[in-house]
C-alpha cells in the first residue's frame, strides 16, 4: 500500500467515525422525552386545585368530592364536568389513570394499593409555609410537564406577597379562633399568612401547630384583633358554644373582628395570597392600636 493510499484509508475511517457520531447525536436528540401524563386523577383536595391551575382540565379524569364544596374549594365551577371520587382505589382503577396525585395524609393503604397496581403516584406535602406552596407547584409541574406555567404562577405569588407586605410598629396581635376553640400557632400556613399581613400571631406562643385555646385564656389575655374561620358552623352546635358564649360576644363588642374564608387557607395554593391581601386590607382600616403586651401562653 502506498503512502497516499494509507492516508486515504485513514481519512475515510475518520469520516465514517464522524458520520456515525453525528448520526448517534441526531438519534439521541430525536428521542422523545417521557410522555406527559394525559389521564390524571387527584385524591387530595389540595392537589385538585393545583392540578386545575397547571393543566388543561381535559387531562384530569377525576377530582375529589371536596372540590365541589364552596366553603373549602376555589374551583367549584371548574370541576362541574369532571367526575368526582371519594379517594378510594375502587373509584380510581376504572378510570385507568396514568398518574394519581395524593396528599401527605391520604390513607397509606390506598397509596399501597395504587402502587401494587403499578399506577404512577405523586405525593404532595401539606403546605405549612409559602415555600411549601412553591415546592408543591413545582413538583406537580415537573411531573405533568408544566414547568413554564408553574414559574409564572410562582412569580405572580411572589409579586403579590411583596405588594401586601407591611410591618407596622407596633404590629397588632391577631387571634384566629374557630369552632371548638381551635386556633393555629407556629409552623402553620395560617401563621405565615398572619405575619405576612403585618400582624403578630397571638396563638404562636401557646401552639406549635394546630390546637385548642380555652375561652378563659382568650378573655383573660385578649388579642387586638379576632379572625373567625368562615366554616365555624351553626351557633346551636356544641362545638360552636365557644363562639356563642356571652363572654366571647362581649369581647367581640370591644375589639375588631373579621371573617377569613376557609377556602383561602385550608390548602396551600397560589390563591392563599388572597388571605394575606384580605388581612392586610383589614389591618390598614384599623384605628391606631396600643399594642396589647399580653400574649397567649401555654
Amino acid at each position: 500500500m502506498t503512502r497516499n493510499e494509507h492516508r486515504s484509508g485513514g481519512t475515510r475511517r475518520r469520516l465514517h467515525g464522524l458520520a456515525a457520531a453525528v448520526l448517534l447525536c441526531c438519534c439521541l436528540v430525536s428521542l422523545p422525552a417521557a410522555a406527559a401524563p394525559q389521564r390524571i386523577a387527584s385524591i387530595s383536595l389540595c392537589a385538585d386545585q393545583l392540578l386545575l391551575s397547571l393543566v388543561d382540565r381535559r387531562r384530569i379524569v377525576s377530582v375529589t368530592r371536596l372540590a365541589s364544596s364552596p366553603s373549602i374549594s376555589n374551583v367549584v365551577d371548574a370541576v362541574a364536568e369532571i367526575p368526582r371520587n371519594r379517594g378510594s382505589v375502587e373509584d380510581i382503577l376504572p378510570l385507568d389513570p396514568d398518574l394519581v396525585v395524593a396528599g401527605e395524609y391520604t390513607r397509606p393503604s390506598t397509596k399501597a394499593l395504587l402502587r401494587k397496581f403499578e399506577i404512577p403516584l405523586l405525593d404532595i406535602r401539606v403546605a405549612t409555609s409559602f415555600d411549601d406552596v412553591r415546592e408543591n407547584i413545582r413538583r406537580i409541574a415537573a411531573t405533568v410537564r408544566a414547568e413554564a406555567k408553574a414559574e409564572r404562577m410562582v412569580e405572580a405569588l411572589n409579586r403579590r406577597l411583596a405588594a401586601a407586605a407591611h410591618a407596622p410598629d407596633p404590629a397588632p396581635s391577631l387571634l384566629f379562633y374557630r369552632v371548638g376553640g381551635y386556633s393555629q400557632g407556629q409552623h402553620t400556613l395560617l401563621d405565615e399568612i398572619i405575619r405576612h399581613a403585618g400582624f403578630v400571631n397571638h396563638a404562636a406562643r401557646a401552639l406549635p401547630g394546630v390546637g385548642r385555646i380555652s375561652l378563659e385564656t382568650v378573655v383573660i389575655t385578649p388579642p387586638d384583633v379576632i379572625v373567625l374561620g368562615s366554616g365555624h358552623g351553626p351557633r346551636s352546635s356544641r362545638a360552636a358554644e365557644y363562639l356563642s358564649h356571652p363572654a366571647f360576644r362581649r369581647l367581640q363588642d370591644k375589639i375588631p373582628s373579621v371573617t377569613l374564608p376557609d377556602r383561602l387557607w385550608v390548602c396551600g395554593l397560589p390563591s392563599s395570597v388572597e388571605a394575606v391581601e384580605l388581612l392586610a386590607k383589614f389591618r390598614r382600616g384599623l384605628a391606631p392600636l396600643s399594642r396589647n403586651p399580653a400574649a397567649v401562653t401555654p
